[in-house]
């Protein structure tokens, strides 16, 4: 239900509580005042469209710093490193009342995972904890939403399997697996991406993960999950459009 037709919905609603109202009192009664238009506004509905609206782009904004962190953790100099973890744990803290109580200890063991990867120095082991807490961030949000959360999750699998392709050696068991969510997530959004040769390209790149994958090959690992994460963002800008 649209907020207009939430407004109107509850219009009527008092129209008619008035008029019940009026029926056992005199005819010279003073009419009861009619509330402001920003208290009709507040039903429990608009609030509830209004508050999943600021939670989804706090949501999206809050796992940002991760997908940057995640991109660079494996390369980043050691004080960019620590910039980087700074700033993404400092998001998360801002929307933590915004995610289920399972959700928001994923959250706290996740953010654990990153510290104690970060001292041993183990890089891959703080990228995989990384993207997982945008995984986390992108599946809290909720309807009303443009962008499908499906969209983000080829995001978080294409990282994923970015980040286990770095790793020395490569983790191309959890290359698998990242396959399975980008398969399972792309089989929900294909029907609705109305530009022909934009699915072929998105099908054709997923299906080369996974062949590159099953081969052990790096090279043709590294070209697909690039056109992949590529194509997310024209999938975003087709969903973005008015």
């Amino acid at each position: 239900m649209t907020k207009t037709h939430i407004l109107q919905s509850g219009l009527c609603l008092l129209i008619v509580s008035l008029a019940l109202a009026g029926c056992g009192k005199p005819a010279t009664a003073p009419a009861a005042a009619s509330p402001p238009t920003s208290a009709m506004a507040q039903t429990p509905a608009a609030a509830h469209t209004s508050g999943s609206i600021t939670a989804n782009s706090a949501l999206l904004a809050a796992g940002e710093p991760f997908e940057n962190l995640t991109e660079q953790a494996l390369t980043a100099p050691l004080t960019t490193l620590d910039g980087l973890i700074v700033k993404a744990k400092g998001a998360a803290q801002t929307v933590r009342s915004y995610l289920p109580t399972d959700a928001a200890g994923q959250l706290d063991a996740k953010l654990g995972e990153i510290e104690v990867a970060r001292q041993a120095n183990q890089r891959t082991d703080l990228a995989l904890a990384s993207v997982e807490v945008y995984r986390i961030m992108v599946s809290a949000v909720t309807p009303p939403v443009r962008t499908p959360t499906q969209v983000n999750m080829l995001d978080y699998a294409g990282f994923r399997y970015s980040a286990d392709l770095m790793s020395k050696p490569s983790r191309w068991s959890d290359m698998a697996q990242a396959i399975d969510v980008a398969r399972d997530n792309w089989s929900q959004l294909s029907p609705q991406v109305t530009d022909p040769a934009l699915r072929a390209k998105v099908d054709a790149a997923v299906a080369d993960m996974e062949s590159a994958a099953t081969a052990r090959n790096a090279n043709h690992a590294v070209s697909s999950v690039k056109r992949e994460l590529d194509l997310v963002d024209a999938l975003e800008k087709s969903f973005s459009k008015p």
